[in-house]
């Protein structure tokens, strides 16, 4: 089971409450995967608009779900995807959420206390994300991190490749990608000698 499109961003929250009414749902869905994917949530759900929405005039109140843990009160409405998802009771341990490249640390650890998982999908990422998948930031959350394709968002669907881009992201990240100074080992006044 998923929501009815493929980000929550664009879900009707006709789905609100589906994940307390069946308790074996399986979700899998994305989430903040793009800068651009957490902006267009933003927009379409601007902060406070889901309260509103629902009909629910108090942000803190919690509630009881099957699945353990407040539906409520645990992320503000504040418009991300994560937070329509947490609200419509779909965070949960049979939760696979596909990217998270823009998770904030108050989301990493919601995802972990429900022990919900991510598909890190790093070929996608690379054309998609605008950022790498903190891989190892997730796994010392406890999140379980698998490996996807993301075949629509990528040329490749061959499990051998995501495991050579999985390499290849984290080994930059670590390394980080944007520190190096040209100015520091070239000359900049000087017109290179031919």
């Amino acid at each position: 089971m998923a929501p009815d499109a493929r980000f929550p961003s664009t879900s009707s929250l006709d789905v609100v409450g589906i994940g307390n009414a069946i308790v074996d749902v399986l979700v899998q869905t994305h989430v903040a995967e793009s800068l651009d994917e957490v902006e267009v949530c933003r927009v379409l759900h601007p902060p406070g608009s889901m309260t509103a929405e629902l009909g629910k005039t108090d942000t803190t109140a919690s509630s009881s779900s099957i699945h353990g843990g407040s539906r409520d009160g645990d992320l503000a409405d504040n418009g991300r995807d994560l937070s329509i998802l947490d609200r419509c009771g779909l965070i949960h341990s049979r939760c696979v959420l596909a990217h998270g490249v823009h998770l904030s640390p108050k989301e990493v650890r919601l995802l972990a206390e429900r022990g919900a998982a991510i598909a890190h999908c790093p070929l996608s990422n690379c054309y998609f994300a605008d950022g790498v998948l903190p891989v190892k930031r997730l796994l010392d959350a406890g999140i379980s991190v698998g490996l996807g394709t993301d075949f629509a968002g990528g040329h490749d669907h061959s499990m051998l490749s995501a495991i050579r881009s999985a390499v290849l992201v984290s080994r930059l990240l670590s390394t980080g990608v944007d520190k190096y100074d040209y100015r520091s080992s070239v000359d900049t006044d000087t017109e290179p000698s031919s």
